[in-house]
């Protein structure tokens, strides 16, 4: 119910969560720290229709879906005489997808048994000075089982064929487990400042730090090695953002603008840690990737809202942001098979990416009673991509070594629509509805010009290819109680 009843006041899309899907790299949370004086319960579903594509009448060719169920208690509370409260969270998720191509057969099912939140919200109130600060953390497990049937095939490359997709299957064999291991800590300072009585301006720091632990087991038939294999990795993301933002009112309007500056850092590392030994040399590799990305963004944005009259606003908004990253990625494959040395295949790679997004975004808020209101929103992005990359794939037994310098440009486009209603059922007890959807349009073209459309198979040419998804469902009931 929080996120509705401040869905106006955070119309402007830097300081509201919508910006969260829109631009991870120049992401930033609620300018405003708020605590609730109500003690609040609230129970969420949401069911995500990713994506979905087939040929033909067969609907389940390709598929990807998620499901939420969540529980959330939110608390007020007093500390060193300033307002605060804390929250406590649960989330469970179910995720299936399926792929069925020409040549491969895969299915993808995963859970999370259950992710938990805490936060905290402190607000220093010294007019005309406030402060705030807020805290969270968010650990849980995802579990994911992979069932491939079907490895792929190259119809024109035997060698390709036999030291590498021919490899897959008994390096990996058909059922693939692993084990996400989550660790998220943020915390936000916030001061705010009014000059007058109409203007307000405020500073805002975010800091965040995400540590991802995954394990992955498979049974790998190979001779030699044969046996259960286990790689051990972890992903680290750290986020440095600050924000300078200015509001002024005047007669029915709010006016809003935010600058923000970010920088962003990932770290990825994956080992093999079970090792066989023949006449002690290690017949597996042990370190099989290591890489790191480093980036930098800044935005501006600006936006209104206008009191079309008592319970009745609209507004709109406008952000342009530019990010910029470098890495490097190296990595290799287990040991694939052997014709008498040991069959993997390396990849050395380093990228520089340059973006520029423009977001515009509306919404029209309606309060039809003290007991119902809903909201109309919609966003598009605009999202340019170039990017200059080096690789050099280093392979064995004939296949043939790549190295290049290559550069692509990609222009993204997202719409956006979102529709939320809120009914009070009781004056304790009430339910949130929410519907969104994205409709994606991306285009790419190489260094050499033009666009990438890959050419059906001659079997499916003649078949009509259906998409659809990009569709969130999501239904919330909460209950107030003092």
């Amino acid at each position: 119910m929080r996120d509705v009843e401040t869905r106006s006041w955070d119309l402007f899309v830097f300081s509201s969560d919508r910006f969260l899907v829109l631009d991870e790299d120049i992401r930033y949370h609620p300018a405003r720290i708020a605590t609730s004086s109500d003690y609040v319960m609230t129970m969420k579903m949401n069911y995500h229709d990713v994506y979905r594509e087939w040929v033909g009448n067969d609907p389940n060719d390709k598929t990807l879906y998620q499901y939420d169920v969540g529980l959330e208690v939110e608390a007020p509370m007093t500390l060193f005489s300033n307002n605060a409260n804390v929250r406590l969270g649960f989330l469970r998720q179910t995720f299936s997808s399926m792929y069925t191509g020409e040549h491969h057969e895969a299915a993808f099912t995963g859970a999370t048994p259950g992710t938990y939140s805490f936060g905290g919200a402190l607000m220093f109130d010294g007019t005309p000075d406030k402060a705030g600060l807020r805290i969270n953390y968010t650990t849980g497990t995802n579990r994911a089982l992979i069932n491939i049937s079907q490895y792929p095939q190259d119809n024109t490359d035997p060698l390709l064929n036999t030291y590498f997709y021919d490899l897959l299957e008994p390096a990996f064999g058909n059922e693939i487990r692993s084990d996400v291991t989550e660790h998220e800590v943020s915390y936000a300072l916030e001061y705010n400042r009014t000059i007058t009585p109409s203007l307000n301006v405020g500073l805002n720091f975010y800091h965040e730090i995400d540590n991802d632990d995954f394990r992955i087991n498979y049974y790998s038939s190979v001779q030699r090695i044969t046996g259960s294999k286990t790689l051990d990795g972890s992903l680290l993301f750290k986020r440095y953002t600050l924000g300078c933002s200015c509001e002024y009112r005047f007669d029915r309007f709010i006016l809003r603008s935010l600058a923000t500056y970010s920088i962003p850092r990932y770290q990825l590392a994956i080992d093999q840690n079970h090792s066989l030994q023949s006449n002690n040399v290690t017949l597996e590799i042990l370190h099989l990737s290591d890489g790191s990305c480093d980036g930098k963004g800044a935005g501006i944005g600006a936006g209104f809202s206008y009191c079309l009259k008592e319970g009745m606003s609209a507004g709109l908004s406008c952000t342009f942001i530019r990010n910029s990253y470098s890495g490097a990625l190296n990595g290799s494959t287990p040991v694939l098979g052997f014709a008498i040395l040991p069959i993997a295949h390396q990849l050395k790679t380093d990228f520089d990416d340059r973006m520029a997004n423009a977001l515009f975004s509306f919404v029209f808020n309606h309060e039809v009673s003290s007991r119902w209101k809903y909201s109309i929103g919609g966003e598009y992005l605009t999202s340019g991509n170039s990017i200059h990359y080096n690789y050099k794939i280093l392979t064995e037994f004939g296949i043939g070594n790549t190295k290049e310098d290559n550069s692509a440009f990609w222009v993204v486009n997202i719409y956006k629509l979102d529709i939320t209603s809120t009914v009070h059922i009781t004056d304790k007890l009430g339910a949130t509805v929410l519907f969104e959807q994205y409709i994606p349009v991306i285009t790419n073209s190489a260094n050499e010009g033009g666009s990438v459309n890959p050419s059906p198979s001659v079997e499916t040419r003649t078949l009509e290819t259906h998409h659809w998804g990009g569709s969130v469902y999501h239904l919330a009931f909460f209950w107030k109680f003092h």
